[in-house]
């Protein structure tokens, strides 16, 4: 099996791209881009909006960049609350060479403990793929290649278009701020709170709109020279629960010269329902 084109992380990313090829199925317009309120790229550090072109406004001193962490820290720290998510997804995936598929996945979560995705193709007929993702386990059946793959969370990254571990891909779905790292630099726009973030392996950017604080858009660039880039784009936010979901994402993957890209529209997302995550394989599907 070639390497899995992979991010949604629970939304149908998982499907490798020998399915793409056997199945054919073809999208006759690309991704649709989503509007947001600022769409920043990484200019030195600092984010500038492309829409207003408003250069962020950084504290000047160190302590003057504690002040603005700590009166805003409340806006990054604010976290969806739930026990369990459900959706329906659809995703149009496009390769970066003017090739598209489209996918239906489904996906639940329980909290902290599980992710699992099936992705089926021509309007479901086609069930390509099945999904389970716990912290320590990536486990997908490929229906097209008949066979299965098991693999360490930690060796997960040698099939993701990215080194991605279990909370990110969480936060992915549900719509929070991708990485939980410490906010290093927190600052203003005309139209934005925007926060820089690091950790080990990344650093992220976020910028959330003002005046109502959704998430508009985050970046992660990798701290290893080389490593992967990737942008997350939010808009058409509805009310589920009494939350704000994103139900519009465009996801965009670079790393190693290969470009990944995954428009999203959520279905009927839900929040805190029973959910189950069957898993059966076919006895005559091998291992990889």
């Amino acid at each position: 099996m070639n390497r899995l084109v992979a991010l949604f992380f629970a939304s149908a990313v998982f499907t490798s791209c020998s399915i793409h090829k056997k199945i054919a199925v073809s999208s006759p317009s690309s991704a649709s881009t989503v509007t947001s309120a600022a769409k920043p790229e990484v200019v030195s550090a600092a984010v500038v909006p492309k829409k207003d072109s408003a250069v962020v406004r950084t504290p000047d001193s160190a302590e003057a960049r504690r002040n603005a962490i700590a009166a805003l820290r409340p806006v990054f720290n604010h976290r969806t609350m739930f026990n369990s998510f459900s959706a329906k997804a659809k995703v149009v995936y496009e390769d970066g060479q003017d090739n598209s598929h489209e996918f239906t996945a489904n996906i639940r979560v329980r909290k902290d403990s599980a992710i699992w995705v099936t992705v089926s193709a021509l309007g479901g007929m086609v069930q390509a793929a099945r999904i389970l993702i716990t912290p320590d386990t990536f486990r997908m059946i490929n229906y097209i290649d008949r066979e299965v793959v098991v693999l360490p969370a930690a060796d997960a990254v040698k099939i993701l278009p990215a080194k991605l571990d279990y909370s990110t891909l969480q936060n992915l779905i549900i719509g929070d701020p991708l990485r939980n790292s410490e906010i290093t630099l927190a600052a203003t726009t005309d139209s934005s709170w925007w926060f820089e973030t690091r950790d080990n392996d990344y650093i992220q950017h976020v910028a959330f709109a003002r005046p109502d604080s959704l998430m508009a858009v985050g970046t992660l660039d990798a701290v290893r020279e080389g490593g992967a880039n990737a942008l997350v784009e939010y808009g058409d936010y509805e009310p589920v629960s009494e939350k704000k979901v994103a139900t519009h994402r465009t996801v965009t993957i670079t790393n190693a010269g290969k470009k990944f890209i995954f428009d999203l529209k959520f279905q009927s997302p839900l929040f805190d329902l029973q959910v189950d995550f069957p898993f059966n394989i076919p006895k005559n599907y091998g291992t990889k």
